[in-house]
């Protein structure tokens, strides 16, 4: 909550202000109409503050960035010179941006997955501008929010890519394994239907139930009006009207079915081509940012991705200018997955990328590729193709045999079949020197 001023008891919260700074007189007005939830006040105060505020006034700045105003609050006020809890919001950040302290950075990354799409800009300038300092404060904890949110979420999507195009301009590998992880996580989950599928079975609930209620009441009706009508004729209509309801909760699931079925066929190619489009842009963006820091580690996550995910072309690009990078001695954090892609896409290289696949096999490849490398060696057009698939060949060789060299020496020895449990040499009850010299 904002944070009050006050001149002998300094707050433990926020950091300690230098002992020559203290909050100017539009400072501690301003603070005080905010804890008097005086929006409108406020708004009238803030451009008064002074262009360097103090520490204090930073963190009830920031206190009021991330104020989420309650529904109530929000019809109360939503009249006053347009919306003035947002536009409050929205503009006290850049009064925060002059004197940001580094602990409100870590502060504001809630902003970063803002519904307003203003104030989460904002948020990302701010963040822009910190370059170097802002990386580890975006990196630490990110994993873990990654799983907490929803790719339909058009603020959440908004922030991803925010988060992303952050890392390409700071070009920083630590943050790899935060793309890979986007990458792998994130973006297979636009393709999950089960979302809107569990929606239009939430409805179908409702209409369910509308419907039974409705027809159920409307048989009441009825048999109300029957019986006052027509007396002489009540008997056993109890059973009747018993039954009927029964029918008309059977019939109105039915057709409530019937209804919400028809109308999920019809909307499917729309969220279909809906989560395909925003699965492809946030795909395109991440390989985007690993291009720009050109971190060889990002080698694993993008094999990963053309296995799991949709492919595309700029994912393979990518893989093809980053192999030649990779070295013998690290061949141990990429070899499944590598010989897993070069199993998939060797046969299908275009002549361009031939060669560096065949010295990416040398390294990553087994036994699985001597078929594909042996015909490339035999019936490729380019000499040079041939000469290189026949070296490589001979490396795949060498170490198949030498792992079934390695299977065979850590392979148990056979016991005999007429193997007894008998002494070298039989015990005696006395010792003959002379059968011993014999």
């Amino acid at each position: 909550m904002p944070l009050e001023f006050e001149e002998n008891e300094p707050n433990e919260n926020s950091l300690a202000a230098p002992p020559l700074e203290t909050p100017t007189e539009m400072e501690r007005l301003f603070a005080a109409a905010w804890n008097e939830k005086e929006y409108k006040r406020c708004l009238e105060l803030l451009p008064r503050l002074p262009s360097v505020v103090a520490v204090e006034t930073a963190h009830t700045l920031a206190s009021i960035a991330l104020y989420q105003p309650s529904k109530s609050e929000e019809v109360a006020y939503d009249s006053l010179a347009g919306a003035p809890i947002t536009r409050l919001r929205s503009e006290c950040l850049p009064y925060l941006k002059r004197s940001l302290p580094l602990p409100l950075l870590v502060e504001l990354k809630p902003l970063l997955f803002e519904r307003d799409p203003i104030i989460q800009e904002t948020a990302f300038t701010i963040y822009a501008e910190a370059r170097e300092s802002a990386v580890p404060i975006l990196l630490d904890g990110l994993s873990e929010k990654l799983e907490s949110l929803d790719p339909h979420n058009e603020a959440h999507h908004r922030g991803i890519l925010g988060l992303i195009r952050l890392f390409k301009e700071a070009k920083d590998e630590r943050a790899t394994d935060i793309l890979g992880e986007i990458l792998l996580r994130f973006t297979p989950q636009y393709t999950n239907g089960r979302g809107v599928y569990d929606k239009f079975k939430a409805g179908g609930q409702v209409l369910h139930w509308a419907l039974a209620i409705y027809m159920c009441l409307s048989t009441f009706a009825h048999f109300t009006l029957w019986n006052r009508t027509h007396p002489e004729q009540t008997s056993g209509s109890i059973l009747i009207l018993i039954f009927e309801m029964l029918f008309n909760v059977l019939y109105s699931f039915i057709i409530s079915r019937i209804l919400v079925g028809g109308v999920y066929l019809c909307c499917l190619p729309y969220f279909v081509a809906r989560d395909r489009g925003l699965q492809a842009t946030c795909q395109r963006e991440v390989v985007s940012a690993m291009r720009s820091i050109g971190d060889k580690h990002a080698l694993k996550y993008l094999l990963l991705s053309e296995l799991r995910v949709v492919a595309n072309a700029e994912t393979t690009e990518l893989i093809v200018e980053l192999l030649p990078l990779i070295e013998e001695e690290e061949w141990f954090w990429l070899s499944d997955v590598g010989g897993s892609w070069l199993n998939k896409y060797l046969n299908e290289a275009p002549p361009q990328t031939i060669i560096t696949l065949l010295r990416a096999t040398e390294i990553l490849g087994n036994e699985e590729q001597i078929p594909t490398v042996l015909s490339m060696s035999k019936r490729a057009k380019s000499s040079e193709v041939r000469v290189e698939a026949t070296r490589v060949l001979a490396v795949l060789e060498s170490r198949r045999d030498a792992k079934k060299e390695k299977r065979e020496l850590l392979r148990a020895s056979a016991t005999p079949e007429d193997y007894k449990e008998t002494l070298l040499r039989p015990l005696q009850d006395k010792y003959d020197p002379q059968e011993e010299q014999e």
